[in-house]
């Protein structure tokens, strides 16, 4: 999770992963 910090523009998809939820594991991968 720390390395999208590191990224400005994956902060937008951060935000959009949160959204869905369970995402969050999928995107890193």
């Amino acid at each position: 999770m720390i390395g999208l910090m590191n990224f400005p523009a994956l902060n937008l998809t951060r935000t959009t992963t949160t959204a869905s939820g369970g995402s969050w594991g999928g995107w890193l991968r």
